[in-house]
């Protein structure tokens, strides 16, 4: 008998500003059947080492020892709500990821050369990818509206990172430059796509990703 986890895990990546939060919160009040919604972004008593300021200043290089111990702190975290979300998962509910740790593949914030070698392997080894990816899409201006964090070039380089990254791995690239109810909808169709393609994976025995 083949055991296949019935709901998918959804990762909805963009940069600051592109609309995480208010399309997730859409999908949620428009998607049937249970849900489970993960913050994976920063914990809001630790900052990131390797961090941009605010008007997109690398911050002092911290030393390899103390970087990569951040790191691995935070990889235990991630790690931690992700084995949470993946029960919630096989018990058949959809798993909604308000960011997840992939996109450090796409934004590439400034890192000592332990630092980036070693996230670069949590990354892409020891963290599982989700079934399906959500990049939220807005010009760097409206980001900048939006939040008023960052340069306009930081926010730039940060939302071609994502297409460049995710768009040839299959990611559902949605534009949050208009109406919210048009996104909402955009990514309420990716995800409902999602659930179906892990249910046909149940039905013939397989599953779709890792």
């Amino acid at each position: 008998m083949v055991f296949v986890r019935r709901g998918p895990v959804i990762a909805f990546l963009g940069p600051d500003g592109a609309g995480k939060g208010t399309v997730i919160a859409g999908v949620l009040q428009l998607l049937d059947g249970p849900v489970t919604v993960l913050y994976l972004g920063r914990a809001r008593s630790r900052r990131d080492p390797g961090s941009v300021a605010r008007d997109g200043a690398p911050r002092r290089q911290p030393s390899s020892p103390r970087e990569c111990a951040f790191l691995a702190r935070r990889a235990a975290r991630h790690l931690g709500l992700l084995l949470r979300g993946y029960a919630a998962a096989w018990r058949g509910h959809v798993v909604l990821c308000d960011r997840h740790p992939v996109e450090v593949l796409a934004v590439r914030p400034p890192r000592t050369p332990a630092g980036e070698v070693l996230e670069r392997f949590i990354a892409r080894r020891l963290i599982p990818w989700p079934d399906a990816v959500i990049v939220l899409d807005a010009p760097a201006s409206r980001l900048l509206d939006r939040k008023g964090e960052h340069s306009l070039g930081v926010l730039e380089r940060w939302r071609r990172g994502y297409l460049e990254v995710f768009g040839p791995r299959g990611a559902a690239v949605i534009s949050t430059d208009g109406p919210p109810e048009a996104s909402i909808a955009a990514a309420l169709a990716a995800v409902r796509e999602a659930r179906s393609a892990r249910n046909a994976a149940r039905t013939h025995g397989a599953t779709p990703s890792a």
